[in-house]
């Protein structure tokens, strides 16, 4: 219920009242009192209506979490539905350099305009949402940059009328949620659901050459599939943020006949702007393996692309159990594709068999993960008591048939000291 006040709030006729020289002072002053919901509608009220109040201390809640997202995200304007799906500064400028410079895009879906603030950079942008209050911050997020905004629904637009006017690639972004029968927005079921459906991408790839969609990395791999166009999984922080439709003239579409489907690409984007990119090639994964020296453990947009077999190879590493993400290797290799630790002790996962030897390593836990096992680590860590000062990470997972219990730590040398 929150997230649909918090929706009402933030109209268009609140957002331009905040946008003038008044609404800043009065977002100005509301920066300046406590960050807690009440005490700053308790305050503005003394200065403004109660849906001016409400209005100023959502815009700046969402631009609080908008922070992790954009490096200006206090001079933005937001939804709460706009900033949950928009991408962060580092996915669109990576996203917007795989495109041709110098060509005319339309952004079809624009939102809040987070992909059209790193495509105009270099580009001629058209963007397009249905909704009147994305739009609207759309605009006023890309108030210094050259670029046509306009409501409309994408679907009704005469496409062969862009393509002849010098259009010539498209950015697909469509609503990831749903209206249900009480009137809230949800999560959509499926691909279809989405708004447009998923479908409208392959309309626009007739149209435009360079056309790309992003859709949820959860997506059905049949789905996928289905439209027969290259698809990247793109990792930042750690996440695997979404999943990127590649039109043929990219050329990011794998191509070896054999190589089994699915045939993904999973790129890992690095703190510096730069990024990596792991690519399927049908090698076949080598047989299950005792813990070695090394646990090595996939980025998630790794794991979502199949590319477990990939990165085993990258690295001489085998699994420790068919069907779980978890490698092992005699020798380090330092990878972006992985986060690896160095094993230290093992012993079977039983929470006396992991206190005794946590006693004996004089350790702590840092942490607990879990693979392929049934268990609740929140629930083993309160149980599990630190006898030292030590640190571990305790990872439980299988190995040959065999639920087992890893102390690890982190290499130093791991993918986050490559600017992950």
């Amino acid at each position: 219920m929150h997230f649909v006040y918090e929706e009402k709030i933030v109209t268009p006729e609140a957002l331009a009242y905040l946008a003038s020289e008044e609404g800043m002072a009065l977002l100005a002053y509301a920066a300046t009192l406590p960050s807690d919901r009440l005490t700053r509608l308790q305050n503005l009220r003394k200065r403004t209506a109660p849906e001016t109040a409400a209005s100023v201390v959502s815009l700046l809640e969402l631009r609080y979490r908008a922070r992790a997202k954009f490096s200006d995200a206090d001079l933005m304007f937001f939804t709460a539905e706009g900033l949950e799906q928009a991408s962060s500064e580092a996915v669109a400028r990576w996203r917007a350099a795989q495109f041709p410079a110098n060509i005319a895009l339309l952004d079809a879906c624009c939102g809040i305009g987070s992909d059209a603030r790193a495509f105009v950079k270099s580009r001629r942008v058209v963007a397009i949402d249905a909704s009147p209050t994305t739009v609207f911050c759309a605009a006023l997020n890309l108030k210094e940059a050259e670029c046509r905004i306009a409501c409309a629904d994408v679907t009704r637009l005469d496409l062969k009328h862009f393509a002849s006017n010098g259009i010539n690639a498209a950015f697909f972004d469509p609503s990831r949620r749903m209206t249900n029968a009480f009137g809230n927005r949800v999560r959509a079921a499926s691909a279809e659901d989405y708004s447009p459906p998923l479908s409208f991408f392959s309309l626009l790839a007739k149209h435009f050459a360079y056309t790309a969609a992003k859709v949820s990395p959860a997506i059905a791999d049949e789905t996928l599939q289905s439209l027969g166009v290259g698809v990247e999984f793109v990792s930042h922080r750690g996440e695997c943020k979404e999943a990127i439709l590649w039109s043929e003239a990219f050329g990011r579409v794998p191509r070896p006949m054999f190589v089994p489907e699915p045939r993904y690409t999973a790129t890992v984007l690095q703190s510096d702007g730069t990024s990596q990119t792991l690519t399927a090639s049908g090698v076949p994964l080598l047989p299950v393996s005792a813990p070695q020296q090394f646990l090595i453990e996939p980025d998630p947009a790794v794991i979502r692309a199949h590319l477990t077999a990939e990165l085993a190879e990258l690295m001489d590493a085998a699994p420790l159990e068919s069907g779980i993400a978890y490698l092992t290797a005699e020798t380090f290799q330092p990878t972006v594709f992985a986060d690896t630790y160095r094993i230290q002790a093992t012993c079977a996962m039983d929470k006396k068999a992991i206190q005794r030897e946590l006693r004996t390593l004089n350790g702590r836990l840092t942490a607990i993960k879990k693979r392929g096992v049934e268990a609740e680590p929140e629930v083993w860590r309160i149980q599990i008591k630190d006898v030292g000062e030590t640190p571990y990470i305790l990872i439980l997972t299988r190995s040959q048939g065999k639920r087992i219990a890893l102390f690890c730590t982190p290499v130093p040398e791991n993918k986050e000291a490559m600017n992950r």
